[in-house]
């Protein structure tokens, strides 16, 4: 039977080039086909639901996992349950530096080029056309709608120009913007992206390396070797 295979993808870090800027950008997606999804997304409900029953201050309780504002403990659980899950998962990091220099004070359309590319080697490690009827891409929503409307026709565009190349099977491809409040797949690669995030931006690789054995992708753009999985 066929099934939509669903991306899922947040970033973390920045792309400015002021002193006050990261060093260092970094992507999470995990893949998998809409069942699993499923499954995982009602892992991610009754783990949050049983964080929240510890915390007695009914103004603490969480409303999603974020891995910039939780507890160390509350970034453990989460992170173990990720290990677990049943869906493909991969990493992008960039050493900023490593962008054309032309490209530096060109942020959108350097983000826009990063989920296309992060998009197209998703579909290359998990896309089967036996299996796999459409193609949904789901993002953190950070753009105002008028940026929405732009980013999505550029990377559509691109993305259905990899597959015409790549597969002869015409392949339905949409992008979908989200609260990750609601979604909650979302908080997954929050997560994924946090821990790469701080693994080099503050040289502490405690939330990697919890996850690291579930990550089957890695991507680098590195030109000074600064990154070392």
């Amino acid at each position: 039977m066929l099934s939509d295979l669903v991306i899922y993808i947040d970033e973390s870090g920045d792309l400015g080039f002021s002193t006050r800027s990261t060093k260092f950008f970094s992507i999470g997606y995990a893949a998998a086909c809409k069942s699993n999804f499923m499954v995982e997304d009602r892992n991610i409900k009754r783990v949050l639901k049983k964080t929240n029953y510890r915390i007695k201050n009914p103004r603490k309780k969480l409303p999603e996992f974020k891995f910039s504002k939780d507890t160390l403990d509350t970034k453990n659980r989460f992170l173990k349950l990720i290990k677990n899950m049943n869906v493909d998962m991969g990493v992008l990091c960039i050493d900023k530096y490593s962008i054309n220099i032309e490209l530096q004070n060109k942020s959108e359309s350097i983000y826009k080029k990063i989920i296309v590319k992060t998009v197209t080697d998703a579909i290359k490690n998990h896309y089967d056309s036996q299996h796999c009827c459409s193609i949904k891409i789901i993002i953190d929503k950070s753009l105002q709608n008028p940026d929405i409307v732009k980013f999505n026709q550029y990377c559509e565009e691109k993305i259905r120009s990899y597959m015409a190349n790549s597969h002869t099977v015409d392949c339905k491809v949409t992008i979908n913007h989200v609260d990750s409040k609601i979604v909650k797949m979302i908080q997954v690669t929050d997560y994924l992206a946090g821990s790469i995030q701080r693994k080099f931006e503050r040289n502490d690789s405690r939330f990697f390396d919890i996850i690291k054995v579930k990550i089957k992708h890695f991507r680098k753009i590195d030109e000074n070797n600064r990154i070392d999985w």
